[in-house]
């Protein structure tokens, strides 16, 4: 796919001559320009045109003396992933593969959790958006040979699950940066390496089939729990009249269901003292008070509660396509023109089944709380709803583009015209059900990790009993998301051969960026009829589908065990009268419609000598980007509707729109400056200072205004208005000063120990702040607070080091020496503060009550340990993970407080069998442990969700020619 952006000037002296080819065409993967020059992607294009200038010989003598050792499969990959840290010109990592399909994970992100320094964030079962170094998602950046990848959500983060291992070669993460490199990450760049059709030794051909059982979808009625997964590539090169040509063409194709065990609250948490003295039969809610009441004690630590708890059967279906296609002509010997292509695809629909405390801070009492503010387990008074909600998303993300390079003599000229864009579409309809009575209820969260929840002469899966009259209504939301990402480079390198300096090179790249965000959040309809209700609830209850829901909870099974369920779609359409869901409005005050547009130019000087006797190689530059922000948007009033049971909504004026605007510009200079010293044959030395941005997310830069109303809890609109948020269209990048170091010790071409410690010094953080703004309600001005993500000079560290080893124990006896293991640790920690912006009760804001939270992502420990044995024909893997827990909100303005994930383990194996020629079969078994995901708020130990997805086995063949 295109042009290596990421060349190297340092040549790969392999041993095997395959490896050589599959190496450099990792390294130089197509459709990138050289703004990128991937110092691990070991000589780039020099695998490339011939005729280029070849570039200084950078390797070890160790590495040339070295006898040729014929490797496959895991081992194959495990060298040349050490070769091309090796030969880079700057701190790297990498997973490399020797052809398309080989890697063993089933998407990049599983892939890239093998890296030292790289974790992943669990999403059903998997690894989704990843954070490197400790550092969260939106301060990394990704690519896909060199380009930027668009996102389908509203932040900058990738989503790697997009990325099917069976059509990509490997990754790169960049842990320090060159001028020559996209800005974007202060934590690190991730580059996706698909192939390259010239990289190929004529024709190839590849068919991978997997069957994929999950246990969890078996035990729904309807579901056998069997799904699949098959990709096909094939890659060929001709010579032609007019030049040699290559081309690669891969297509893949899965469904699966993945359900889930789910527990959860709202976002909504708040403080509490007081404590009902008869909690079975209270009428008010618990709040912070300086005295007791007559029906209150006051406890002598304060407590967190949220408004409402949800214990949900999610039942799933996804399905997943992608497409590359990749045209590569060389035409004469110092001429490559590339024109690439990908796609991608995700269908996935929900079904949400929910027991509901409505209620949940009424009548706290009997409560038993820990000196952190955890209700351990308490007693309360709440109606019971049983909610149901149809989600379905669809996202496609397209990418490719057009790349030249050009070699005349002593010169490369690069030239790279590409595109990104993610498109999603997702409907939410929703219909709600409640008793009329208040339900005594006792809830036990100590050593569970689904709260256990009894009630008092109450049977919960009596749909009768769900007849309220002010509790029922349907509600839908849609969200229709545009990323789109319009790229141009240009870069020129004059090399040289004298003794010191061997390269300068320059360029520039221009980039629109556009976000938009068109939404529209239905209100609540209430439902007053009881016959409607009556109506709706004897043709649409489903019974439960799940057996055993919840019965792999920490601390026994779940209690309850299962409740009335309604179908999500039966239950809407007999509420609301039709299927159809709430259309997006080209003009409301959610949307979000942001334009960014850079141009960023850079010059580097790449140079080698000797100091005294030790040689030395690196380069020095800098690049500076100029950014132009316009923010589109629209305001309103509001109006304020009273509901059947007495509470407050707000609507927003749809009618009478005022457009806003916003303009902002800044410059950003960036310096660098790596070195590498071979200190001896086996043992390099690297160091790197540079500047570092990570941007903000789109979506904080909105022009709008949320005013988010919580069901059952504003009486007045004043109330309602407490939790108000909205972007900021100034907010600039975060920026840091990085300092770097990597000692790397390689004794043979299969082994690797490194020691790499880092400091970071963060500047420009974010912090939310309260904006005072007037808003109309009815035409009657209120004074309102509005939470929104802010620059502070605000300034922190953050420092570590990461630690991998690597070995295959060739000189071993049979059948020992087919053992092989990679260890990774990787340790982070900072002074970074990020106080809670939760004040939903604005007279105590949570931050009065909780310790800030630190840099999202950040994960103290991380760990993972690959074990493997392979011969001729098995290769059996296991691979363990641990992450230490860390912070993710789920929004970072607003009535969300912070949320944080708990620490876990993950262990995943697979088998590979050889039993002919070209033919594989393969197993593999991921989340063995069935480690499930637990988030805390506002404080750790405070359950507020649980995901349980269960194991994943996978079956299969692969054939390749």
């Amino acid at each position: 796919m295109g042009l290596d952006r990421y060349t190297s000037r340092k040549a790969l002296l392999l041993g095997a001559a395959t490896l050589l080819c599959s190496t450099s065409a990792l390294a130089q993967t197509a459709g990138t320009a050289p703004a990128q020059t991937a110092p691990a992607a070991a000589a780039a294009d020099q695998a490339q045109s011939p005729g280029a200038p070849a570039p200084a010989d950078s390797a070890s003598p160790a590495n040339a003396a070295a006898p040729e050792i014929v490797v496959t499969g895991i081992r194959a990959t495990q060298r040349s992933s050490i070769q091309v840290k090796r030969d880079a010109t700057t701190i790297v990592d990498a997973i490399s593969a020797n052809e398309i399909g080989v890697l063993p994970d089933n998407s990049i992100a599983e892939t890239l959790e093998r890296v030292v320094g790289v974790s992943g964030d669990r999403f059903k079962g998997s690894a989704s958006e990843l954070s490197i170094r400790g550092l969260g998602p939106f301060l990394g950046f990704a690519t896909i040979n060199g380009r930027d990848i668009s996102s389908g959500g509203g932040n900058r983060s990738v989503s790697f699950q997009q990325f099917p291992s069976e059509l990509t070669r490997g990754v790169v993460v960049y842990k320090a940066q060159e001028a020559d490199l996209v800005e974007g990450g202060v934590a690190g760049v991730v580059n996706v390496l698909t192939g390259k059709p010239l990289d190929f030794h004529g024709r190839h051909i590849d068919l991978n089939v997997k069957g994929q059982y999950d246990p969890y979808a078996a035990r729904f009625n309807d579901e056998s729990g069997f799904g699949y997964r098959a990709s096909a590539s094939y890659t060929d090169r001709f010579q032609t009249g007019i030049g040699e040509f290559g081309i690669i063409l891969g297509y893949f194709r899965a469904h699966d269901r993945v359900p889930e065990d789910f527990y959860t609250t709202s976002s909504s948490w708040r403080p509490c003292n007081t404590l009902a003295t008869k909690p079975a039969t209270s009428t008010t809610n618990c709040s912070v008070a300086t005295k007791a009441s007559s029906t209150t004690t006051l406890s002598d630590t304060p407590y967190f509660i949220s408004n409402s708890y949800n214990y949900r059967e999610l039942a799933t279906s996804e399905n997943r396509e992608s497409f590359l296609g990749s045209v590569q002509w060389r035409p004469a010997r110092d001429l490559n023109i590339i024109a690439d292509f990908e796609s991608s695809t995700r269908d996935d629909i929900e079904g949400w089944h929910d027991l509901v405390l409505l209620d949940g801070r009424r009548g706290i009492g009997a409560a038993t709380i820990d000196p952190n503010g955890v209700l351990a387990s308490y007693s309360g008074n709440s109606r019971i709803g049983a909610q149901t909600r149809y989600r379905d998303r669809f996202e496609r993300y397209t990418g490719g583009g057009l790349a030249a390079d050009w070699t005349p003599g002593q010169w490369t000229v690069h030239a790279d015209l590409d595109e990104s864009r993610s498109h999603r579409v997702q409907t939410d309809r929703s219909a709600a059900l409640g008793t009329t009575a208040f339900i005594p209820y006792t809830v036990t969260a100590d050593g569970h990790d689904i709260p256990a929840l009894t009630f008092t002469n109450f049977d919960p899966t009596n749909a009768a009993v769900y007849n309220s009259t002010t509790a029922a209504n349907w509600s839908s939301n849609t969200t229709d998301f545009v990323d789109d990402i319009k790229a141009g480079t240009f870069d020129v390198t004059r090399h040289f051969e004298s003794s010191f300096l061997s390269s300068i090179k320059a360029g520039f790249r221009y980039s629109d960026r556009h976000h938009q965000s068109l939404s529209a959040t239905g209100a609540s309809h209430p439902v007053t009829s009881l016959a409607t209700i009556n109506a709706a609830i004897g043709t649409c209850q489903a019974g439960f589908q799940e057996t055993n829901w919840g019965s792999d909870a920490k601390g026994g099974p779940a209690q309850p065990s299962s409740w009335a369920t309604f179908d999500p779609l039966c239950l809407y359409r007999a509420m609301s009268g039709g299927d159809a869901a709430t259309p997006v409005i080209a003009r409301d005050p959610g949307n979000v419609d942001v334009d960014e547009r850079t141009l960023a130019g850079y010059v580097m000087a790449s140079f080698g000598s000797h100091l005294g006797t030790l040689p030395f190689n690196g380069n020095v530059g800098v690049r500076v980007i100029r950014t132009n922000e316009k923010v589109n948007g629209f305001s309103s009033a509001l109006h304020a509707t009273q509901l059947p049971d007495g509470f407050i909504t707000l609507t927003a004026d749809a009618v009478n729109l005022q457009p806003v605007s916003a303009r902002n510009s800044f410059t950003d200079v960036l310096p660098s400056l790596n070195l590498s010293f071979d200190v001896s044959r086996d043992f390099k030395v690297r160091a790197a200072v540079y500047k570092a941005l990570a941007r903000p997310n789109m979506e904080e830069m909105s022009a709008g205004r949320t005013f988010t109303t919580l069901s059952g809890e504003a009486t007045t609109v004043q109330a309602a208005l407490a939790s108000a948020s909205g972007g900021n269209p100034r907010l600039e990048p975060l920026t840091a000063w990085n300092y770097d170091l990597s000692f790397e010790y390689y004794p043979d071409p299969l082994t690797i120990l490194s020691f790499a410690p880092y400091y970071k010094v963060l500047q420009a953080a974010f912090t939310t702040v309260s904006t005072p703004e007037t808003v109309l309600v009815d035409g009657t001005p209120f004074a309102v607070n509005i939470a929104q993500l802010a620059n502070s000079n605000q300034k922190s560290w953050l420092r570590g080091f990461e630690v991998t080893a690597q070995h295959a124990f060739r000189n071993l006896p049979t059948p020992l020496n087919g053992l092989g293991a990679q260890l990774n640790y990787s340790f982070a920690q900072t002074n970074y503060k990020f106080a809670d912006p939760s004040a939903v009760d604005p007279a105590h804001p949570l931050a009065d009550f909780t310790d800030p939270a630190g840099i999202i992502g950040l994960s103290k420990h991380v760990a993972s340990a690959t074990v493997y044995w392979s011969n001729d024909r098995f290769e059996l893997r296991a691979t363990y993970r641990y992450r230490s827990g860390y912070f993710k909100p789920l929004e970072p303005t607003g009535a969300a407080a912070n949320r944080y994930v708990d620490s876990g383990s993950f262990v995943d194996a697979s088998l590979r069998y050889t039993f002919a020629p070209h033919a594989e079969l393969q197993l593999q078994v991921a989340n063995i442990t069935n480690t499930p995901q637990i988030f805390y708020r506002p404080v750790v130990g405070e359950i507020a969700q649980t995901e349980y997805s269960g194991r994943t086995i996978f079956a299969g063949i692969r054939i390749r020619y």
